[in-house]
């Protein structure tokens, strides 16, 4: 797996002399901090180049193919409290090899009863600052992952601008993410194979849910069988807030309160997703809580089906996902015109889809066109407040040059099927 993260990082390398020059620039990325409240995640693009999930940990690219990982110091008594599996790679003195990077260093000084956080301490970062003050002197061209207006990285900026200061750099950092993203969104076989084990462990939750839904049983009871079943298949567990929203509450496109009981004559909207190797799965169903979808259901159930349905014929390179300014090339805007004549493209008001990898919402231009190697969902959806429903149909997919391969073509999803699930076994 080492090989993987270092080949991401000379195809970077690549991009940046490509841009700015061969060894005229150096990279600086932060990874997320510890929460005491959440288990750890390394943030995404840090995971993508390195494969680590160290909190507080900085990785320093070039020049001149140069990779310098850094880790925080850390009191004796640390692993009491949390097991890093870095600390097995330093303690078996080749954490430079197990990394596959040039040097590992000390971020800076231990400092008593504080960990690396939003409460900039400059002691920490002591061997960084210094380091990069020397590279400073060279004349490179500071450059991060820090986008511009987007709060992904808000935290890693106030520490970014602290160490900068610090290191005594005046210098804007130059923000590259768009070379990575651009890399992120084209994935390999072995995301493609992670992802699928995320959707295996969603689509077996989503397999167990339907069987349990029955009027009278609460929404936070179907999001307790399916939180368990990740966990017991073998994923790290939900790759984002579980939806399980009946009734009126399938018409808000977020609902996470799950406090609701399930009533017959309902319809429940079941958007889960599992995370397996960082990587998340997203798959949506819509299910009749009595078992049997009424007429007036299994008519906008349909649609929504033949919505996706030719989502996925039209789908191909060169199409976008959603582009308001390009809409005969947009799946999102064609979408909107084959509900126009049953006066549903007003009740459906998210988009078509989005990319999918590391993030469940992953990086990605939309403005720029789909190739080969792209991953995304597929999600058609009908809102009726007024009539107190949802329904949604959400499948996971990749981009090949002759067509489009769907991840969870296994879970069944016409009307039929799934009153059929919902009922296997029944007296």
């Amino acid at each position: 797996m080492v090989d993987i993260f270092q080949v991401r990082r000379q195809a970077l390398a690549n991009k940046l002399n490509d841009r700015f020059g061969t060894d005229k620039w150096l990279l600086l990325v932060l990874n997320n901090f510890e929460d005491g409240r959440l288990s750890f995640r390394s943030e995404s693009s840090f995971f993508y180049l390195t494969g680590v999930n160290e909190p507080a940990s900085v990785l320093v690219m070039g020049p001149s193919g140069g990779v310098t990982f850094y880790y925080p110091a850390r009191q004796e008594h640390h692993s009491k409290w949390q097991r890093s599996l870095f600390d097995v790679a330093l303690a078996s003195g080749q954490a430079e090899k197990k990394l596959g990077v040039t040097d590992v260093r000390v971020l800076g000084e231990v400092v008593p009863r504080k960990t690396p956080s939003l409460d900039f301490d400059k002691r920490i970062y002591s061997n960084l600052t210094s380091d990069l003050a020397e590279f400073s002197k060279s004349g490179l061209l500071l450059c991060s992952l820090l986008e511009h207006g987007s709060s992904r990285y808000a935290v890693q900026r106030i520490i970014a601008a602290e160490v900068l200061k610090s290191a005594g750099v005046d210098k804007e950092l130059t923000d590259i993410s768009a070379e990575l993203h651009a890399m992120r969104r084209n994935k390999g076989k072995e995301e493609i194979v992670a992802t699928f084990d995320a959707a295996m462990s969603t689509m077996a939750a989503h397999g167990m849910v339907a069987k349990m839904i029955r009027n009278g049983i609460f929404e936070y009871e179907v999001r307790a069988i399916i939180e368990s079943a990740f966990i017991s298949l073998g994923s790290s567990g939900p790759a984002f807030p579980t939806i399980v929203a009946s009734g009126g509450n399938g018409a808000i496109l977020h609902y996470t309160e799950l406090s609701s009981k399930l009533m017959d004559g309902d319809l429940v909207v079941v958007d889960i997703g599992a995370e397996n190797l960082m990587y998340a799965a997203d798959i949506s169903r819509t299910y009749p809580v009595s078992g049997m979808f009424t007429p007036r259901q299994r008519e906008l159930y349909q649609l929504v089906l033949d919505a996706q349905a030719y989502a996925e014929s039209v789908v191909r390179p060169g199409m976008y996902l959603s582009n308001v300014d390009d809409q005969d090339l947009s799946v999102h805007h064609k979408v909107l015109k084959f509900l126009e004549p049953h006066g549903l493209d007003k009740a459906f008001y998210h988009g078509i889809g989005h990319f999918l990898g590391l993030d469940v919402h992953d990086v990605g231009d939309y403005k720029v066109p789909l190739k080969s190697g792209d991953m995304f969902t597929l999600e058609p959806g009908v809102y009726l407040p007024d009539e107190r429903l949802g329904i949604r149909i959400e499948d996971d997919y990749v981009l090949a040059d002759d067509g489009i391969m769907c991840l969870t073509a296994d879970l069944p999803k016409s009307p039929d099927e799934i009153e059929a699930m919902m009922n296997e076994g029944a007296e």
